[in-house]
């Protein structure tokens, strides 16, 4: 899902993008490609930019994003949060989003970030990993949707951008529905 969220950023918003991945054979493979095989229902598989470091790599070069999009498998969400911390990555300024299943990994980054920074919600939509450096997105362009709201349970000048965003552009994969809840997440 990770892949997922940075392509459609980099296609559709035409925004920069940087992977920070932990999981070595990916970060070996996307790096030794160049960049990410993405396709589509099994469709159009084409290679896509993927800028990609390991937090140290990452931390080396000065990155500093605005936001952090956190998909990492559950088991690995402590040793990705831990070693991104560990190389400074994490600062006042960031905001941060997950949409991973369950409630826990929410619990481990309000360690890293503010409640007032994090954001939680759903995605609906899919997307398969075929191998270290590729990934398969289900569903036709504009089909997925996603939810999303914050963590202090206020409604945030994040929140409302996103909401116009897409209902600006429905032409995107992911409209953004502004649904705030009394619970978050």
């Amino acid at each position: 899902m990770g892949f997922r969220y940075g392509v459609l950023l980099q296609e559709l918003a035409h925004q920069p993008v940087d992977y920070i991945e932990i999981w070595e054979p990916n970060l070996k493979k996307v790096k030794e490609q160049g960049d990410v095989y993405v396709s589509r229902d099994h469709e159009g598989r084409h290679l896509v930019k993927a800028d990609i470091y390991s937090p140290e790599e990452y931390a080396a070069k000065g990155g500093d994003p605005d936001l952090w999009i956190i998909m990492v498998k559950q088991m690995d969400l402590q040793n990705y949060l831990t070693r991104c911390a560990d190389a400074g990555l994490f600062k006042d300024h960031q905001v941060v989003f997950s949409a991973m299943n369950g409630w826990g990994h929410f619990e481990k980054i309000l360690k890293y970030f503010p409640k007032d920074r994090v954001y939680g919600g759903t995605a609906m939509q899919g997307s398969s990993f075929i191998a270290p450096g590729e990934v398969d997105f289900q569903g036709e362009l504009g089909s997925g949707s996603m939810h999303i709201c914050s963590m202090s349970g206020e409604v945030t000048p994040v929140e409302k951008e996103l909401a116009a965003a897409g209902r600006e552009n429905p032409q995107t994969d992911q409209h953004a529905h502004y649904e705030h809840a009394e619970n978050p997440v």
